[in-house]
């Protein structure tokens, strides 16, 4: 889209976990950002359960990836109070 979002960052940042799971099994780039320099895994971060964590985390992501803020997956967590996910 306009933004930047691909169709892992926008299954990441949907409530659907079943979509995102089929998306991971075909995606091989999860490093990718949109214009806010949000990865998939800032994405997750925000609501997802370990489970998606661990499975972008296993393809490659990046943990100190830092958005156009310099926030990183595990401050957005906190922030979204994502204890699972921190």
């Amino acid at each position: 889209d306009k933004a930047g979002n691909t169709l892992l960052l926008l299954a990441c940042a949907s409530p659907s976990i079943l979509i995102l799971k089929q998306i991971l099994e075909h995606c091989s780039e999860v490093r990718m950002h949109n214009v806010a320099g949000d990865t998939a895994l800032h994405l997750a971060s925000m609501a997802k359960g370990p489970n998606v964590i661990f499975k972008l985390c296993k393809r490659g992501a990046t943990v100190t990836a830092q958005d156009c803020r310099g926030r990183t997956p595990l401050m957005i967590a906190i922030m979204s109070n994502n204890r699972q996910a921190a």
